[in-house]
């Protein structure tokens, strides 16, 4: 075997930005194993203020290509990889989604996708993997890589979606529930982040209920990032697909929260005399934010027929069974 001077700074490299940006354990593997360089750990932190953080179990396989050969063959926005169907092979029976990484030297830059039957071409000797120079390992996508550490495919998420909120269902089902949701402007980024608490708690001081929910590690807690232009009804109901949402007793709908939502609080009965004009380049996002960078609203919910169906499904699949 000889010494690869190139792969092991690539490793090393890639090593020292997950453990020192994402603050993820970094296990390298044997440098003779098949296919895995390493495995990431993805962790999290017992609270917001809390320095300590703590391994969750949560895992990612990485494979890391270095040296200037790997960046050979490129498009306007992608380098192309080409592997062996062996490799391939070996990635996608993986028990736990992989990601490839290309680590540039000269530019002390990785960029990374994931391997999936997606992003994959087959091709007449091996496959081909497209890898967009748009996706830098930083923590721009922190969220994007954790929740590749949750799934290995789309159908995989969508399962986890379900059986995370099996508890939340029961809850639904037997007494009326409220969405406490705290829309918050990314200065840096200029989209938002969506935070979601569910409870059964009603009341019109949405702010101080949804901080008392989330200081007291209230565990019906969703979120997701909202580009400016993406519709907010949309993404709540991919987040919680399993619940149909009303505002005062009516469909929810992102013309509603324009026209109804966003004048109906106080701060903006005071601010807007008349409902806002959208026709400048403020967004009703940028409106909703203007003035603390933070905006909150309440809706009904009620659950619809996926999660009566989910919940069936879940005490079929949970249930000791009678026979050997």
């Amino acid at each position: 075997m000889t010494f690869n001077k190139e792969e092991r700074i690539g490793v090393f490299s890639v090593a020292k930005i997950f453990v020192e940006d994402f603050e993820w354990i970094f296990r390298e593997q044997p440098v003779n194993d098949f296919g895995i360089d390493a495995f990431v750990e993805i962790t999290s932190r017992i609270h917001p203020l809390v320095k300590n953080i703590v391994p969750t179990g949560r895992l990612i396989g990485v494979q890391i290509k270095s040296g200037e050969s790997f960046f050979s063959e490129e498009k306007d926005a992608d380098f192309i990889y080409r592997g062996s169907k062996k490799h391939l092979s070996y990635w996608s029976s993986h028990s736990i989604p992989v990601i490839l990484i290309l680590y540039d030297k000269s530019t002390n830059s990785a960029y990374w996708q994931e391997i999936s039957k997606s992003s994959v071409t087959l091709t007449k000797k091996a496959f081909k993997l497209s890898v967009p120079k748009s996706n830098l390992l930083t923590t721009k996508f922190y969220e994007k890589l954790e929740d590749i550490g949750y799934y290995k495919n789309e159908y995989g998420y969508r399962l986890w979606q379900l059986r995370r909120s099996i508890e939340a269902m029961k809850i639904a089902t037997t007494r009326k529930c409220f969405l406490y949701i705290q829309l918050s402007e990314n200065y840096y980024t200029k989209d938002y982040h969506v935070e979601i608490l569910m409870s059964p708690e009603d009341d019109d001081f949405i702010a101080k209920v949804f901080h008392k929910l989330f200081h007291s590690n209230f565990e019906v807690f969703y979120s997701f990032h909202l580009k400016n232009n993406n519709s907010l009804t949309d993404g709540i109901k991919e987040t919680i697909p399993w619940v149909d949402l009303f505002y005062k007793g009516v469909p929810f709908s992102d013309e509603i929260f324009q026209k109804n939502v966003i004048t109906d609080t106080n701060e903006f009965s005071k601010t807007w005399r008349i409902k806002p004009d959208l026709t400048d380049e403020k967004s009703i996002y940028a409106i909703a934010c203007e003035m603390t960078g933070d905006y909150y609203f309440k809706l009904e919910v009620s659950p619809n027929e996926l999660a009566s169906n989910f919940i069936a499904i879940n005490e079929f699949l949970t249930k000791k069974p009678e026979v050997e």
